[in-house]
């Protein structure tokens, strides 16, 4: 009588682990499909990469730009970090950038040059990082490279903003 109990008993075990297993799954993948969706909305494209999904979620990344609002944006005064989540220096500059424009009291905008390759040509972007500060529709200055929060916050502060 034991033995029939006890494969009674492994049979339920493993329904049980089988059915947390496919819930998981499944949790997962509806999650990944309302980022994807999320990420589609804020981009507004039918596809967008799975690193530019991810970024999204990274605090540092909260103040994405499309082209169409920049080229408006640009006619004032702002500043655009260019990026891509593909860029290892962008990875390692993230943070002092950020860091840098809330000390400097700041707002700037991020162009995900992934999702959007043709604002290389388009705002003469020569690589990664990159931040350019317009007036009146013109770049006043920029910088490129990963550099030290202190040189961005002393570039930022530069710029008489």
């Amino acid at each position: 009588m034991s033995n029939k109990n006890d494969k009674k008993k492994n049979t339920i075990i493993i329904f049980v682990i089988s059915a947390v297993i496919i819930g998981l799954v499944v949790g997962v993948i509806i999650y990944n499909e309302n980022e994807t969706a999320k990420a589609e909305k804020l981009y507004q494209k039918d596809e967008v990469h799975s690193a530019s999904i991810k970024a999204l979620e990274d605090p540092n990344y909260q103040n994405i730009i499309l082209p169409g609002e920049l080229d408006k944006k640009i006619e004032e005064e702002v500043f655009v970090y260019f990026f891509s989540p593909l860029c290892k220096f962008c990875e390692e500059s993230k943070g002092d950038i950020a860091k840098a424009f809330v000390e400097a009291d700041v707002e700037y905008y991020q162009l995900n040059l992934l999702e959007f390759d043709e604002g290389y040509q388009k705002y003469g972007v020569r690589g990664t990082p990159a931040i350019f500060h317009y007036k009146d529709g013109i770049v006043v200055d920029n910088i490129y490279g990963s550099q030290s929060y202190r040189n961005y916050l002393e570039w930022i502060k530069s710029q008489g903003k």
